[in-house]
């Protein structure tokens, strides 16, 4: 497998407080699929940190696509262990099929002030080995 693309992004918690204070379920329901929303935190400063690097570990996706979708259509899932896993659905998941990606790998972690993820995309072979593509 080789790399497609790379995203990262940081989010502050602070700011992302605010917002969510704002906007509430309203904007966890635009970010959060049904089964992210399973994850929730009973605790304020764990479900910040939750929604976060969630919200961190979509736009890491966006940018490692080149391209945007909409915020449901990634899924982030934990293993077991707590591992960050992407699902992808509807035209993100056609998109990366059109553009050969076979898997993408996120990572996740979080601060007192920050959370933070980085998104990997993956393609079973290299585009330069193509013939358009050749130097």
């Amino acid at each position: 497998m080789v790399t497609s693309g790379v995203g990262i992004d940081l989010v502050d918690l602070k700011r992302l407080g605010l917002v969510w204070q704002r906007w509430g379920s309203h904007f966890e329901r635009r970010i959060l699929t049904s089964e992210e929303c399973r994850g929730r935190h009973r605790n304020t400063r764990a479900y910040l940190a939750f929604l976060g690097g969630r919200f961190a570990a979509k736009e890491a996706v966006f940018k490692a696509l080149e391209r945007r979708f909409a915020w449901r259509d990634i899924v982030i899932h934990s293993t077991s262990a707590g591992a960050p896993r992407v699902a992808l659905r509807g035209s993100a998941e056609t998109a990366a099929r059109r553009a050969g990606i076979t898997a993408i790998l996120v990572s996740i972690s979080h601060t007192r002030n920050h959370a933070v993820a980085q998104a990997t995309a993956l393609r079973d072979h290299d585009v330069s080995e193509c013939s358009e593509f050749a130097t």
